[in-house]
């Protein structure tokens, strides 16, 4: 778990304890809290996420590669390399759209600075 999670977790269970004495609705910030967290834990997915992506399209780039020494030709492979290239493309951006709404969902319930 890293640092900013770790801290929180914390906020979390502090906001928790200190709300439980206080009757005040307009303090009470539970449900935002446990919304930060959880958008962090899936920004933090989204990024393993990214990575496996990173490391798909680098393996396909190989792939592709050996395809062609092996076949010493520029007309099959590049059809279906070009597919798979823009499959992973497709997933990236998928990702990363998933990312923003992360980061909006995050602003919105963040408290500015």
């Amino acid at each position: 778990m890293d640092k900013e999670t770790k801290l929180f977790r914390s906020f979390k269970e502090k906001v928790h304890e200190n709300n439980a004495t206080t009757s005040d609705d307009l303090i009470d910030i539970r449900e935002e809290t446990e919304l930060l967290v959880e958008v962090k834990d899936i920004r933090d997915e989204l990024k393993i996420l990214t990575m496996v992506n990173q490391t798909q399209a680098e393996v396909i780039s190989d792939f592709i590669d050996v395809v062609t020494e092996l076949e010493n030709s520029g007309t099959s492979h590049e059809k279906w390399g070009s597919g798979l290239r823009n499959l992973v493309k497709r997933y990236k951006n998928d990702i990363d759209r998933m990312d923003e709404q992360a980061n909006a969902t995050h602003d919105a319930v963040s408290i500015p600075r």
